[in-house]
């Protein structure tokens, strides 16, 4: 009777153990959400190498143009112009200062990591900005991006979803060219990135605290039964 008892209470043990593993699993996992930027390394539409497109934003996956005529410039090192991962881009000046953005379905509350790669098209800088939040409110400047000829520098930093916002604009938006072309040229961008940051992750800690006292308390209660045993 009490072998039959000793194993009812392992096995109880067993799935409580497991219950409570996969709970906390499962809450390290929907801390953000499976929204991320599209097409973050420019690498669609693919182009021949030394090629360039000044195509319609239908044909860029995930982007939007803020130019009115809905027009994105996309690169294959036309001019020597290489990003320092991949071989594709973006000219934010498509046909006039403009920019490109994504309308994600961000969690508030959590906070997200953001890195953009910019580079000037000629020897004077272009300057453009990384703008974040509601696309039915004020964008908020995240970072001001001035930079060279071919001088590609990494920004990045970290933006929270403020309650309520379901909805989150990430926006690249040029602000002046140093070239002499015109409007129409200036501000490369490339390997784009937006992701969970990961100190919002619940830590494995817990899950091994909750091994060792359950595991304990199935040792102790397996003792208790052993005792019993002994003096029956």
């Amino acid at each position: 009777m009490i072998r039959h008892s000793f194993t009812r209470l392992t096995a109880a043990s067993a799935i409580l153990v497991g219950s409570l593993l996969l709970s906390v699993s499962a809450g390290a996992t929907t801390t953000g959400t499976s929204t991320s930027l599209v097409n973050g390394d420019i690498s669609q539409p693919a182009l021949s190498a030394g090629g360039y497109s000044i195509t319609d934003q239908s044909n860029v996956p995930g982007w939007s143009s803020t130019e009115g005529d809905g027009k994105i410039e996309v690169w294959n090192n036309p001019v020597g112009i290489q990003p320092p991962n991949g071989n594709q881009s973006i000219e934010l000046d498509a046909n006039t200062i403009a920019g490109i953005y994504q309308d994600l379905a961000l969690t508030p509350g959590v906070t997200y990591d953001w890195t953009v790669q910019h580079a000037g098209r000629c020897a004077a800088a272009d300057v453009a900005d990384v703008e974040i939040g509601s696309p039915t409110g004020t964008l908020s400047v995240a970072a001001v991006m001035s930079d060279t000829q071919n001088s590609w520098t990494t920004y990045s930093g970290t933006y929270v979803v403020p309650a309520g916002q379901t909805t989150t604009r990430f926006e690249l938006q040029g602000i002046s060219t140093g070239c002499s072309g015109g409007s129409s040229w200036g501000n490369e961008i490339a390997n784009v990135a937006l992701t969970p940051d990961q100190t919002d992750l619940p830590s494995g800690g817990l899950t091994g605290v909750l091994v060792v006292t359950l595991l304990s308390g199935g040792a102790f209660a397996a003792f208790m039964l052993r005792r019993r045993t002994t003096r029956a």
